[in-house]
């Protein structure tokens, strides 16, 4: 006869915390899943989703044909540019060509490929490429920053007082896209960090230097979303 042994595991192997784990991660993918659906509903029609496929066309045309260190290789005032989530960075070529044309450098956090990275990996990145700028050419940056990007830019603000200007386009700094993004974070990173402490967006310093720009015809990143 076949003898069934059952193996009792020691309480600090933290069978507790794996099965709280994996609880917390179905409560994140679960709302992660609404939000993206609630999101995908403010897409009035298909017609109306066809044209922002088309808008983003234009946005984004050519965005694979050109020399991004040729582009780099540009002497003054560098801006940061900080993508948005998913987004990468080549997407972003016509703000190359215009500030190229404009004798301004760009420069990309390099490692933000396409910006899925955890926040306390990306505040990392940005502070060294601020602090890098500054080293090699005397100069502070000023940054630019697009939806899940603009989380990222302000994060770092207070360690760097020196910036002056911050450009912010279509931040989500609430409601569903930023709720969306915090779940995303606490399923595929263990300790994801912070997206953006409050206290930033009271701060009357930091505020001073903030340029926000978003659309009354953003359906992704509401206006009530994104305004400060």
């Amino acid at each position: 006869m076949a003898i069934a042994q059952y193996v009792s595991l020691p309480i600090d192997l933290g069978i507790g915390g794996v099965v709280e784990r994996v609880s917390d991660t179905v409560r994140y993918i679960r709302q992660g899943a609404i939000d993206a659906a609630r999101i995908a509903a403010r897409f009035q029609s298909f017609q109306y989703a066809l044209g922002e496929v088309r808008n983003a066309g234009t946005m984004f045309i050519n965005s694979y044909n050109f020399d991004r260190d040729r582009l780099e290789n540009v002497r003054g005032r560098p801006v940061v540019i900080l993508q948005g989530f998913l987004a990468r960075a080549d997407y972003y070529t016509q703000l190359y060509i215009h500030f190229h044309a404009k004798g301004i450098p760009i420069k990309f956090p390099k490692n933000l490929v396409r910006n899925t990275i955890s926040w306390t990996e990306s505040d990392r990145l940005v502070s060294d490429t601020i602090k890098r700028i500054e080293d090699e050419t005397g100069y502070v940056p000023d940054i630019i920053c697009h939806s899940r990007g603009c989380l990222d830019g302000l994060r770092v603000v207070p360690y760097h007082r020196e910036i002056q200007k911050i450009i912010t386009i279509a931040p989500p700094f609430r409601g569903i896209s930023h709720h969306f993004l915090v779940a995303y974070m606490k399923v595929w990173y263990k300790r994801p960090g912070m997206a953006l402490d409050p206290a930033i967006l009271t701060d009357e310093d930091i505020l001073a230097k903030i340029v926000n720009i978003f659309s009354e015809a953003d359906n992704i990143v509401t206006p009530d979303e994104a305004r400060l």
